[in-house]
């Protein structure tokens, strides 16, 4: 699924809610290795405060 993102389902779910979305670009992947442990992520960019979300166990950051 690499490389696949659902943007506009994304997008129009967002709408659906009263959601608004100003920048619906796919984000930027990140991939970072140390020690052995591998962690790959997405950077959706924004001037905000920085937040990072982790999944639950046995997901990908894709669901």
């Amino acid at each position: 699924m690499q490389g696949h993102f659902t943007i506009p389902a994304m997008t129009e779910l967002a709408a659906a809610l009263g959601v608004t979305i100003h920048d619906p670009a796919p984000p930027r992947e990140i991939h970072f290795s140390r020690a052995g442990c591998r962690l790959h992520g997405f950077d959706w960019g924004g001037t905000g405060v920085p937040v990072l979300l982790l999944h639950g166990g046995a997901l990908t950051a894709h669901m």
